[in-house]
């Protein structure tokens, strides 16, 4: 969840009347907050695996990861401790006499006034104001995103400026500062786009 200073997780567990609350870098996705909340959950388990889990999110692409069999360099390393930690309390279980017990996941819709939902995402909005930083690592994917923001800004700044004294007809008119290109949903070939383009920037000449 988003917030002002830090992004928030939370896990709530009511049976055993657990709270957890963490904030972490801004930079971090929300994909990644969800890892944390799962992650921390599954701490939870570990703690106590002599009792079953049933564990809901409201992140489905969360669940898609962990349901993958596939991973790469890019793959949210809260995603890999996940499976780890599932591993170790299926393993756990299944090398005790006692008791055979399980995990299981199930994806809920965000918004959908689950009293137990609810509470996760208040605890989760709060630790978006909290005064100290829990969790600053986040994975490098989670800065693709504010590079582009300040990439398109940079390029926009830097188009604007040089509107000032060529392709002034066009900046006047018709400029938009918009990331959707004017092509973009128009069948038209390479070489027609860079001659509008270069026209409107009045960098060609008619003979």
């Amino acid at each position: 969840m988003l917030g002002s200073k830090f992004v928030g997780s939370a896990v709530f567990c009511p049976d055993l009347n657990i709270r957890l609350q963490k904030s972490i870098a801004l930079q971090a996705s929300a994909f990644t907050a969800e890892c944390v909340d799962l992650n921390d959950a599954l701490d939870t388990a570990l703690n106590h695996s002599n009792l079953n889990f049933l564990i809901f999110t409201d992140s489905l692409s969360a669940l898609q990861s962990l349901k993958s069999s596939t991973f790469g360099i890019k793959t949210n390393n809260y995603i890999l401790n996940i499976k780890k930690k599932y591993n170790q309390f299926a393993l756990s279980n299944t090398n005790s006499n006692d008791c055979n017990n399980f995990i299981k996941f199930y994806w809920i819709p965000s918004h959908s006034k689950i009293l137990g939902n609810e509470t996760a995402d208040n605890l989760a909005k709060n630790a978006t104001t909290m005064c100290t930083l829990d969790i600053r690592r986040i994975p490098f994917t989670n800065f693709t995103e504010s590079f582009k923001k300040r990439a398109a800004l940079h390029t926009a700044k830097i188009i604007k400026n040089q509107g000032l004294y060529k392709g002034k007809f066009f900046f006047r008119n018709y400029y938009s500062n918009s990331s959707t290109p004017w092509y973009k949903y128009k069948k038209l070939n390479r070489k027609f786009i860079v001659t509008i383009n270069r026209s409107r920037a009045e960098l060609t000449s008619v003979p």
